[in-house]
């Protein structure tokens, strides 16, 4: 399978053919985009994202559109965790910690 999007609009390739990405996909793939660690690092660049302290050693990001995400920071300077809240089953939001190492 291939996809594809602009962040706007997509499409996937399967076996079964050429579509357009479903919105719930759609949506899926505009967080994960907006997750990637070297953009969401120089989120300060960026004026559609806003960058605020959001604990020791912490800093909350959010993007125009709603999405957020929490960046931890290790003792050594560098990402360390990367935490975000999800659409999980059922269509409940659940959170998210991941290991950005």
């Amino acid at each position: 399978m291939i996809a594809y999007t602009d962040g706007a609009s997509g499409w996937l390739l399967s076996p079964q053919g050429l579509m357009p990405m479903p919105a719930p996909i759609l949506e899926q793939a505009r967080g994960e985009v907006f997750r990637q660690i070297v953009p969401l690092v120089l989120s300060d660049r960026d004026p559609s994202k806003t960058v605020s302290e959001a604990g020791p050693n912490a800093v909350e990001i959010s993007g125009k559109d709603g999405a957020k995400a929490i960046l931890e920071i290790g003792p050594d300077g560098l990402p360390a965790k990367l935490s975000y809240e999800t659409v999980g089953q059922g269509g409940k939001p659940t959170k998210v910690e991941a290991s950005v190492r």
